[in-house]
C-alpha cells in the first residue's frame, strides 16, 4: 500500500472522529444513518427530541417525555382539516415520516374508525415503528407503496361502493428537498377527488413562497389545486406579513368540495367552536388567523402560471421556481 493512499486513510479517519467529535459535543447522537433505495436517512436524538431525517433536512421529529407533542409547529396545522369537517371517521395520510401525524390523529379523534397511511419507502416504515413508537392500533393500516397507485387503485373500489371513501386526505409526502412531480399534478388530484366523500377535505403540506421570485412553482401547485377543487385555503405557517414577504416556508393548503366559500370570520367561528367543545386540541383559532384571504393575492398572482400536468412540471427543487 501507497504512504499516499495510507496518509489519505488516516486523514479520512481523522475527519471521521473529528466529526463524531462535534456530534457528541453538540449534544447529537446519530441513531441510525442508511441509504434507502429512495433517500438518505438518519435518525438523530438531542436530549429528549429525536429527529427523522431525510439527507440534510428534518422531516418528523418525537419528544420522547411527551409523544404526542407536535414539535414542528405544521403538523399542528394538519387538524384545520379537521375544522373543515369534524368529527372524521376515515382519513387517508400520504406520506408517514415517523408517524406524528397518525398516532396524533388516532389519539385525538375517536370517531375515527381508520386511519390508512401509503409510505413508498420501506425504511421508513421500518424507522417509525422502531425509534419513533408508530401505534399499534387496529385502526392503522400501513401500506407499502406509491400513494399516487394507491389513489388510483382505489377510485373504483370506492366508486363501486366495496369500501368507504375518506373524509381527509393528508397529503404530507413533501420535502425542502424533494417534491414528488407525480403528487401535484392534475391528473393525481383528480384522481384524490374521486377517492373522497362529498363533504371530504385535502390537507396538503406544501413548502414554498407566497410572493417574489421563488414563488412560481408554488403558485402554479395552487392555481392546479383550484382547477380541481371548488374552494381551496392557504395557511402559511407561522403567517404571512404581505408581499414583501418572500420567505419560503411551510403552507397548509385545505381544499374542499364546497360550493360555499369561507372568509376568516367563517373559519374562526368553526374553529373557535370546535376547540371550545373539545372535538379539536390543537389550537386551531390561532392558526386561523394566517388565512391569506385571495384578495391579498391578486396584485401578485395575476401573471399567467401554469397548471402541472404530467406532461408538465418543470420543477427546480434548488430554488423552488418554474
Amino acid at each position: 500500500m501507497g504512504m499516499s493512499i495510507i496518509l489519505l486513510i488516516l486523514l479520512l479517519g481523522l475527519i471521521w472522529i473529528s466529526s463524531a467529535a462535534v456530534g457528541e459535543a453538540s449534544g447529537n447522537k446519530v441513531l441510525y444513518e442508511r441509504n434507502s433505495p429512495y433517500q438518505r436517512i438518519s435518525v438523530v436524538q438531542s436530549g429528549n427530541l429525536r429527529y427523522l431525517r431525510f439527507k440534510n433536512s428534518n422531516q418528523s421529529a418525537l419528544d420522547l417525555e411527551d409523544p404526542l407533542r407536535m414539535v414542528f409547529p405544521y403538523t399542528s396545522y394538519l387538524h384545520l382539516g379537521v375544522v373543515a369537517h369534524p368529527q372524521p371517521t376515515k382519513a387517508l395520510f400520504i406520506g408517514l415520516g415517523g408517524g406524528s401525524a397518525p398516532r396524533k390523529f388516532l389519539h385525538d379523534y375517536p370517531s375515527l374508525t381508520a386511519v390508512d397511511v401509503v409510505e413508498i419507502d420501506p425504511d421508513v416504515v421500518k424507522i417509525a415503528r422502531t425509534y419513533f413508537d408508530l401505534p399499534d392500533d387496529p385502526r392503522l393500516k400501513v401500506k407499502i407503496e406509491d400513494g399516487r397507485l394507491f389513489v388510483e387503485e382505489s377510485g373504483p373500489a370506492i366508486a363501486a361502493g366495496r369500501t368507504n371513501p375518506y373524509d381527509l386526505v393528508i397529503i404530507d409526502a413533501y420535502s425542502a428537498s424533494n417534491i414528488p412531480y407525480h403528487l401535484v399534478t392534475f391528473e393525481f388530484l383528480r384522481a384524490v377527488r374521486k377517492i373522497l366523500s362529498p363533504d371530504g377535505v385535502v390537507v396538503s403540506t406544501l413548502i414554498g413562497a407566497l410572493s417574489g421570485s421563488h414563488s412560481r412553482f408554488f403558485r402554479s401547485m395552487a392555481r392546479t389545486y383550484s382547477v380541481v377543487f371548488p374552494q381551496k385555503y392557504l395557511f402559511p405557517v407561522g403567517g404571512w406579513s404581505g408581499e414583501s414577504d418572500t420567505s419560503v416556508r411551510n403552507i397548509i393548503l385545505i381544499a374542499t368540495l364546497s360550493p360555499d366559500k369561507w372568509n376568516q370570520d367563517v373559519w374562526q367561528k368553526q374553529a373557535k367552536a370546535c376547540y371550545e367543545q373539545k372535538l379539536i386540541t390543537e389550537e386551531v383559532p390561532d392558526f386561523v388567523n394566517t388565512l391569506v384571504e385571495e384578495t391579498e393575492l391578486e396584485t401578485i398572482w395575476l401573471e399567467d402560471i401554469p397548471v402541472l400536468t404530467d406532461d408538465y412540471v418543470p420543477y427546480d427543487p434548488r430554488y423552488h421556481r418554474l
